[in-house]
């Protein structure tokens, strides 16, 4: 057992000492007198804070109220899911992404899932600066870069590594607001927060320690139960304390060689299991990517990998933007020439006023001759082509 001290989310040392003084059920004046000093006070960084409240009917109350006041059309994007409906239901009480995601632009969201590519983490926040029907959302982050958004599975897999069941959405959330329970695990620059009706112990001390900094930090309430503890995570915390110092006794007193033996065949024993995870998983882009480089029917993948045909198009629209050569022109087999034509046309015209094409203008323009999907096949073409 070994008991992790250093703390990576907080560098302030006048917070950290709240927060431990709340871990130790310990608070003192001062640190009381720190958390006073950021009562309604705006956080001193150069973020919009998200704000946690301790109950979900606040919490919605104040992203529908945001989210109307924008003057934009809505649009709504739903969770698929497939496997056993108790696993399924389990999945989505966990899961932070909404069951119907509703963005609009200029909305407030919240990254709720780490990204492998390392684009965005859980926490990050952003602004919605594209949300096409049909289309991966786009949002803007706080250094000012764009972010396409694709859909993400959450999963439960038994021991063997079946899939029991996994559902699919976008992993964002409205992010004017969330409840102190969601926001557990998460990494924020700024928030605003109201533990006047925090009702569990341990609470107070899982919003607080969400912030990095006290700059970052706005209270507009506090009750004495936001500074409690469980009375049994402070005994098992002990427990774990004395644990870890048997444990680092035992490593002090260890022959320096039979340690280091041991330690390499650690590092080599879950490098090997490593190495054997990552051999065996492909990513999801590279096993539509073999369907598409045999030819393989827009519909027939789609069926194949119980997939939307909207989501295929997605993977293969980030694999063209790694891999030019990638032939996709047969995808527009089953349209006519001159509905082809008739697309193109109105993407052409759509190119000419703006940098970007949005498939709404292009609609517009052709009307019922062509559904979304026909568009977007387009204009993939005509991006494998360099037209646009």
């Amino acid at each position: 057992m070994c008991y992790l001290t250093t703390q990576f989310r907080q560098t302030d040392d006048a917070y950290l000492t709240v927060l431990n003084a709340i871990r130790a059920n310990d608070v003192s004046e001062e640190a009381k007198e720190h958390l006073r000093k950021r009562y309604k006070k705006k956080p001193e960084v150069d973020v919009e804070p998200t704000r946690l409240y301790t109950h979900n009917a606040d919490v919605d109350n104040v992203n529908e109220s945001e989210l109307d006041k924008l003057n934009s059309l809505a649009t709504s994007y739903a969770m698929t899911h497939k496997g056993s409906k108790n696993f399924v239901e389990s999945l989505k009480k966990s899961c932070l992404a909404p069951s119907t995601l509703r963005l609009k632009l200029g909305a407030k969201v919240m990254c709720v899932k780490n990204n492998m590519e390392g684009k965005y983490v859980n926490g990050t926040l952003g602004i919605v600066t594209s949300c096409e029907p049909w289309e991966d959302p786009v949002i803007r982050v706080a250094n000012g870069s764009q972010i396409k958004i694709g859909r993400v599975d959450w999963q439960i897999v038994d021991e063997n590594g079946k899939v029991k069941a996994s559902i699919n959405q976008y992993p964002l959330r409205l992010a004017w607001a969330i409840t102190v329970h969601k926001s557990q695990g998460m990494s924020l620059d700024a928030v605003e927060v109201d533990l006047s009706k925090s009702f569990e112990k341990g609470m107070g001390y899982v919003a607080l320690s969400r912030v990095r900094s006290l700059a970052g930090l706005s209270l507009l309430g506090m009750n004495d139960m936001a500074f409690q503890v469980n009375p049994e995570v402070l005994e098992f915390d002990s427990e774990l304390r004395d644990l870890s110092k048997i444990a680092r006794k035992a490593l002090k007193e260890t022959d320096p060689v039979s340690l280091a033996r041991k330690q390499e065949a650690f590092i080599r024993s879950i490098s090997d299991v490593k190495m054997k995870t990552k051999s065996k998983k492909r990513s999801t882009y590279d096993i539509t990517k073999d369907f598409v480089l045999t030819r393989v029917p827009l519909d027939q993948i789609a069926k194949d990998r119980d997939m939307t045909k909207e989501t295929i198009v997605s993977h293969i629209e980030k694999l063209i933007e790694d891999d030019k050569d990638l032939d996709v022109s047969y995808l527009l087999s089953h349209l006519s020439q001159k509905k082809v034509e008739k697309i193109r046309e109105a993407i052409e015209r759509v190119k000419a006023l703006s940098d970007k094409v949005l498939l709404t203008p292009v609609k517009d323009i052709v009307g019922d001759d062509a559904t979304y999907l026909d568009i977007r096949l387009v204009r993939l073409v005509m991006q494998k082509e360099d037209l646009l």
